[in-house]
């Protein structure tokens, strides 16, 4: 019963960039200071700009982003060695952009970084209650950033982070916007956490930061998990059970 489920609380979205690496082991320690435990989210993309200063996201060298996984999994080995927290593995998964962004994370610290063009190949190459593909921003237009609800698999995508530092996925008639992103805008209703639902799509729901700085920044979203009990694989399972709920400030 849920009753003897504890609760846990995270924020599962806090988007870490090759150059910040340097700065890991400060994201962690605030992360154990203000959350029971935490996924490191790899950002693998950079920003260039268009011939008409549009804004846009390129995906970094595989070398490079290859070099910087294997940072983070050395990190989280040695932390797991000597503390009793939990963390994960992760990284943003956007493919050519036709089924919306996920951040993928790992039970293991024994993955490798999948880059398919799009979901269902990233789906096939992710193993089947091992990893989560969180969809997030779902309500921009579907084909650009948002979420393709057609191609969803609830198996490998369990959860949808419906708010966040953008703002709100849950419908097109929210009164919380979700404009903070031009270049990735605008909200429509094919994309909404809304839409999905009433297709009959299965997910649970979460709220998370989106962060590009820090874990656990105020004014965005957190999510609690209900688990067995405090450890990686509890937790895991409960998130791949829905056992889930979100809460914004």
């Amino acid at each position: 019963m849920m009753s003897d489920k504890k609760i846990f609380w995270s924020e599962f979205h806090s988007n870490i960039h090759s150059p910040q690496l340097n700065d890991l082991e400060q994201w962690y320690d605030f992360a154990k200071e203000m959350l029971d435990f935490w996924g490191i989210a790899y950002y693998p993309f950079y920003i260039r700009f268009s011939e008409t200063g549009m804004p846009l996201e390129d995906i970094r060298d595989s070398e490079i982003i290859n070099k910087d996984w294997e940072t983070i999994r050395k990190f989280v080995k040695e932390k797991e060695k000597t503390d009793d927290y939990v963390v994960y593995m992760g990284y943003e998964w956007q493919g050519n952009g036709e089924d919306g962004d996920h951040n993928v994370f790992y039970l293991t610290n024994e993955e490798e970084m999948v880059h398919p063009l799009t979901y269902k190949e990233l789906c096939k190459k992710l193993p089947l209650g091992q990893a989560i593909a969180i969809p997030h921003h779902t309500g921009y237009a579907v084909g650009h950033r948002g979420k393709n609800w057609d191609t969803h698999d609830h198996r490998y995508s369990p959860i949808t982070e419906i708010y966040s530092s953008h703002g709100s996925s849950e419908s097109d008639v929210d009164d919380i916007p979700l404009n903070v992103h031009i270049h990735m805008g605008p909200r429509s209703t094919q994309g909404t956490v809304m839409n999905g639902l009433n297709q009959g799509k299965i997910t649970g729901i979460i709220c998370s930061g989106d962060n590009h700085i820090n874990p656990a920044i105020t004014g965005n979203g957190f999510f609690g998990v209900w688990a067995d009990k405090y450890d990686k694989e509890s937790i895991f399972k409960a998130m791949l059970n829905r056992n889930v709920y979100g809460v914004t400030q």
